[in-house]
């Protein structure tokens, strides 16, 4: 009975302390609120098609895709590491038009739409790749949301799946892993 009677009391003054005290309520100008950090680039590929990646609180939207699982690979035209890795990509590109979509961004180049259409050719990489003004931004941006040095390895392929970050690779990657993880995300 005792107890009952203690827990009794301890509660009420707890409820009359919670009640009365003015720093628990915080004024509307002390409420933090944040807001959700959105990044929107726009690319384009030598055709002029155009498309606005998003990026918001981590979610990465690209307009007019419909495939499910977006493989964003970052390039630059001059390193045989990412040589050797496109048209791979184009490969499973091809294999996979239905479920994914690739798009690759070239950095750290001053290539002309011209430039890069023959530098397609004689890879023979049939897919989007962004030659953009915002490509360096959009780069920047992935390493950062991917808690990346910036003085990273290239290539950079990342892969999403809905939106939503899956995995990615830094430097020269077997094209295995990355089919392995397309079969994975294609079998759920």
């Amino acid at each position: 009975m005792k107890y009952l009677a203690y827990m009794l009391v301890v509660s009420l003054f707890l409820l009359i302390v919670g009640c009365d005290s003015k720093e628990s309520i915080p004024k509307s100008s002390e409420v933090v609120t944040t807001k959700p950090e959105i990044y929107r680039f726009e690319i384009s590929d030598i055709d002029r098609r155009r498309a606005t990646v998003t990026i918001e609180d981590g979610e990465l939207n690209i307009t007019k895709v419909k495939q499910s699982i977006v493989v964003l690979n970052i390039f630059a035209s001059w390193s045989p590491a990412c040589r050797g890795l496109l048209p791979y990509l184009g490969d499973l590109q091809q294999r996979y038009s239905k479920e994914v979509f690739i798009v690759g961004v070239a950095v750290n180049s001053d290539l002309s739409d011209e430039s890069l259409r023959e530098f397609m050719n004689r890879y023979k990489l049939k897919y989007f790749i962004s030659n953009s003004k915002d490509n360096s931004k959009l780069a920047s941006t992935i390493v950062k949301l991917l808690n990346i040095d910036s003085n990273y390895p290239i290539p950079l392929t990342v892969i999403f799946e809905n939106g939503l970050y899956i995995t990615h690779y830094i430097g020269a990657t077997p094209v295995e892993m990355i089919r392995s993880d397309i079969e994975q995300l294609r079998r759920r």
